[in-house]
């Protein structure tokens, strides 16, 4: 089954290039892969960057689908060419990767959190856990928490967790001292989750300040350099600007709602 799977994913990527393949009388829409780490929302992912990029790629004559991924599946997948790139990456991610393409013309910035159940438990970054003696846990595939991580902490002390849910879970358990997650992931969580909306967990402190970008695969270095000037235009003419309002808007309402 899993086989049959990766099989239907492969071919589903290539159909593009199969399709382009058919003969020039057909016209083809040219297709864009990228993952996303952003929770989704009514079937759609709350990614600024998913509208800015599926607005840029339009200009360029191509459609981005945007497929949300667990980050070390999205890893996989850009390295071995089977997606086109990745929508939110740190820069630190892009040092791990150097086969990869980062666009530094648009990018943002998200604050990675401790979460704890011990209010006495203070963070003021990194440094706040060496030698701390906790047991800490962060979500699979976060680049940026494992570096933080490995030079201050026994190995013994940290643990993974496939998503934040489950982090959270075990959080609230006691199973983990601190939980490290990106903020907007923990309180979509706690917002919309009816199991942790009554746990008794507590936002530490901000470990990080994550600058996040977009990666492409190396097969899409031609595109790169127009990208950047579509996305250059876009900042001028203030569609960037535009879209940061409606995301923001549009999270504070699906917030409001639940």
């Amino acid at each position: 089954m899993k086989f049959s799977r990766r099989c239907s994913l492969i071919l589903f990527l290539l159909l593009p290039d199969l399709a382009d393949a058919a003969g020039p009388t057909e016209r083809v829409e040219r297709t864009i892969v990228m993952s996303t780490l952003a929770p989704m929302s009514m079937g759609k992912p709350l990614s600024l960057n998913a509208q800015i990029y599926s607005e840029a790629f339009h200009r360029l004559g191509y459609r981005l689908v945007v497929m949300p991924l667990p980050p070390l599946r999205a890893t996989m997948l850009i390295e071995l060419g089977l997606i086109d790139g990745e929508l939110e990456r740190s820069t630190e991610y892009g040092i791990a990767h150097p086969s990869l393409l980062r666009i530094d013309e648009v990018s943002q910035f998200r604050t990675l959190a401790a979460y704890v159940r011990d209010g006495s438990i203070k963070t003021f970054g990194w440094s706040s856990f060496n030698s701390s003696g906790h047991r800490f846990e962060y979500r699979m595939g976060i680049h940026v928490a494992e570096a933080g991580m490995a030079n201050l902490v026994p190995n013994g002390q940290v643990s993974t967790i496939n998503n934040t849910t489950q982090g959270l879970r075990k959080l609230a358990l006691g199973r983990t001292d601190v939980y490290i997650d990106f903020d907007e992931r923990v309180s979509l969580e706690m917002k919309t989750n009816p199991l942790l909306q009554d746990q008794r967990i507590y936002r530490s402190g901000t470990v990080q300040r994550v600058r996040l970008h977009a990666y492409l695969n190396q097969k899409n270095a031609a595109l790169a350099p127009r990208l950047v000037e579509v996305l250059s235009a876009m900042k001028r003419e203030g569609v960037v600007a535009n879209y940061e309002r409606a995301v923001k808007s549009e999270t504070n309402s699906y917030l409001a709602s639940r």
